[in-house]
């Protein structure tokens, strides 16, 4: 098990935290220490960067609530994450199943179209250039992807000049949104 270096701010008003116990780095398990905090904007950050970095969970269910009814108050958000640095939404779902959720959950209903739904994702990656947005295909990979981005963040904002050449793993996006064929490849390769 390897420490990792910062700790992780975890907003007072997260219904369902991560807790980061089983996230790995550098192919070890990770012990990640948390603080339950107000966070202005987001989730998740970094203790001590909370105005640089953050990142939004969403559940499929939540994001089409959001990208629905909840709509303005999302957009004042990602407003409010373009004065980050960086900062990412992190969606506990495929782009598959975001495309077609009845199809992996026969009991899930929203009246938003799925459509409508990736082409909010496409728009507002494109209008909120500083916010990436990952569909990281189930919670466990979700808080997998978030832990890396905030490690990510930590070793670019920590590194001395020599040691710029860190490789950011979160760069696969179209317009700061995953590039979906990455995903169709990455399932042929595990098929």
């Amino acid at each position: 098990m390897q420490a990792a270096p910062f700790a992780v701010a975890i907003d007072t008003r997260e219904q369902l935290p991560f807790h980061f116990r089983d996230v790995r780095m550098d192919r070890r398990r990770a012990f990640v220490l948390t603080q339950k905090t107000t966070l202005s904007t987001g989730d998740y950050s970094i203790i001590g960067f909370e105005n640089k970095v953050c990142v939004e969970r969403k559940s499929l269910e939540d994001l089409y609530n959001t990208l629905g009814n909840g709509r303005e108050r999302f957009v004042r958000e990602l407003e409010r994450m373009q004065s980050f640095e960086t900062s990412m939404v992190v969606i506990e779902a495929s782009w598959a199943q975001i495309m077609k959720p009845t199809s992996y959950d026969p009991l899930f209903h929203s009246q938003m179209n799925p459509a409508s739904v990736v082409g909010s994702i496409v728009a507002f990656a494109g209008q909120f250039p500083k916010t990436r947005w990952k569909p990281a295909g189930d919670r466990k990979h979700a808080e997998q992807e978030t832990f890396r981005f905030l490690l990510n963040f930590w070793q670019n904002a920590t590194s001395t000049p020599q040691n710029n050449n860190v490789k950011d793993e979160n760069k696969s996006t179209i317009n700061g949104a995953e590039n979906p064929a990455d995903e169709r490849r990455k399932q042929a390769e595990s098929a």
